[in-house]
């Protein structure tokens, strides 16, 4: 019998100890729960509420050894503050109305207080798309103002501020209409601020600005874009390049009735024809995209060198990073006054449309020995 009482004390006073155990370890799991609601969002409601019935439930001497009691009892009020703040600026979105200059404080007032909200919050705001709409019809109209701007006449001394004031907005517009009007207005004033800087020598500056062009459209909207802005740019700069089989550079000497004839492709190139021989001449021809330009040669034995790309920045950069360089492998020899008659070989076709050509009688040159002029 006295066993029998043993193991019935024991027996509660094991349920007692487990009791209070666990519900000191209850006690400490709200507690850890409750933290989570020192901010409220609008979809902790039932967390809010469970929590609460939880509290409810604990003895109360249990309830006095919660230590987050106030961040339990404000919750309710945090979350219906919330919900009440939410409907407001639901309904002052609705104030807005049509789009109006005049209202653009009330406007910025609203964003701001969206902004201020969490990204599950904002998703419960329902007028959200009335917000948006407003926002584009201003910015519309803002562009408009923009737009009118940039397309006011500029010149030698403001062409390089317009490109800029035309890529940063080609760069922030999001309508295509107006994106393709800065594109137009940031390319003329970029070539004009490169002609500009190539008239007074400076290279340097007439290739910044126009990869600050290249590059702010690379950054943006990728390689189909960029090619199509090139092609812009690359036929703006047209205008500037030297004109189709112009010699910009040297004559060369002697007598001779050969001929050399230099084909081109997509892309423009610059050729340096110099002699080997004592008379030390040599002539620096251009010759334009999808060309063909005749040399009359002289006699004698000379080295061909070549620079081509895709767009042309000048004498001193050439084509800018694009500038590819070639030297025939083997000197032109050109003997004309010698023969009986003029025969085939004394007229010379540099072909640079045909690989096949190119691969058998060019090699990659350096950019230290090609000079357009030697004087």
């Amino acid at each position: 019998m006295n066993f029998i009482k043993r193991l019935c004390v024991f027996t509660a006073a094991l349920y007692i100890f487990s009791t209070i155990a666990y519900a000191e370890e209850n006690i400490s799991y709200l507690d850890k729960q409750i933290e989570q609601l020192v901010s409220v969002n609008l979809g902790d409601l039932k967390l809010v509420d469970y929590l609460e019935r939880e509290y409810y439930l604990l003895h109360p001497e249990q309830r006095e050894k919660i230590k987050n009691t106030e961040i339990l009892f404000a919750a309710r009020e945090k979350y219906f503050d919330l919900s009440r703040s939410i409907s407001t600026l639901d309904r002052d979105i609705l104030l807005l109305g049509e789009p109006d200059e005049t209202k653009k404080v009330l406007f910025d007032s609203l964003i701001a207080r969206y902004n201020a909200l969490s990204e599950d919050e904002k998703k419960q705001v329902l007028n959200f798309d009335v917000l948006r709409k407003f926002e584009q019809e201003i910015l519309l109209e803002s562009y408009d103002e923009i737009i009118l701007e940039l397309q006011k006449p500029f010149d030698s001394t403001n062409c390089a501020e317009r490109a800029a004031r035309a890529i940063e907005f080609y760069c922030n517009c999001v309508k295509s209409d107006y994106r393709s009007i800065a594109a137009d207005v940031a390319v003329a004033a970029t070539a004009m601020a490169a002609k500009t800087a190539m008239d007074v020598g400076d290279h340097a500056q007439a290739v910044h600005y126009l990869d600050s062009c290249l590059k702010c459209v690379t950054l943006c909207d990728g390689l189909d874009e960029l090619s199509f802005i090139r092609q812009q740019i690359a036929a703006a700069m047209k205008k500037l390049q030297p004109q189709n089989g112009e010699i910009m550079h040297g004559f060369l000497k002697g007598y001779g009735t050969g001929t050399i004839t230099v084909i081109t492709g997509d892309q423009p190139v610059v050729m340096v024809i110099d002699s080997t021989d004592k008379n030390k001449s040599w002539i620096t021809v251009f010759v334009a995209a999808n060309e063909q330009a005749k040399i009359l040669a002289r006699d004698g034995n000379f080295t061909v060198k070549y620079a081509t790309g895709e767009i042309w920045f000048g004498e001193g950069p050439l084509f800018g990073d694009d500038t590819q360089l070639y030297q025939l492998r083997n000197n032109l020899e050109i003997h004309t006054l010698n023969d009986e008659k003029n025969t085939e070989n004394d007229h010379y076709v540099f072909d640079l449309t045909d690989e096949k050509f190119l691969a058998e009688n060019f090699v990659v040159s350096e950019y230290d020995n090609f000079a357009l002029d030697k004087d």
